[in-house]
């Protein structure tokens, strides 16, 4: 076997538990915002796509995101995936910002004010 194929197995196999924490992190985040929409909607409270999420719901999928291995700003781009709506795209919107590098505060900027506590 070649010394190139060899390198690449063991790549991929390096990999491989990151590509499996990115996923279980998904698969959480969306089953937890699943259950929420549809308690909200037990309880008489349509759950519109547009309709702010309560902050005590993001902070849970933030914090299982996280408890499931996942760095923070990919625990916000998969919590804001689940949520959806503008809360959603504004997470969404801080994680590319992280990951691009920019620092703390300025990722935040041009989030809605009653995510302030997601921030800090």
């Amino acid at each position: 076997m070649s010394l190139g194929i060899v390198v690449a197995v063991l790549a991929l196999a390096g990999a491989a538990p990151w590509w499996t924490v990115d996923l279980a992190t998904r698969r959480r985040t969306s089953r937890l915002a699943a259950d929420h929409r549809v308690a909200r909607q037990r309880h008489g409270r349509p759950a519109r796509p547009d309709a702010p999420c309560d902050v005590p719901v993001l902070l849970e999928l933030l914090a299982a995101a996280v408890r499931s291995g996942a760095g923070v700003p990919r625990a916000l781009r998969a919590t804001g995936d689940a949520v959806g709506g503008h809360d959603g795209e504004a997470l969404a919107r801080a994680a590319d910002a992280l990951r691009l590098g920019a620092d703390w505060d300025a990722a935040w900027r041009g989030v809605p004010e009653r995510l302030e506590v997601v921030r800090r």
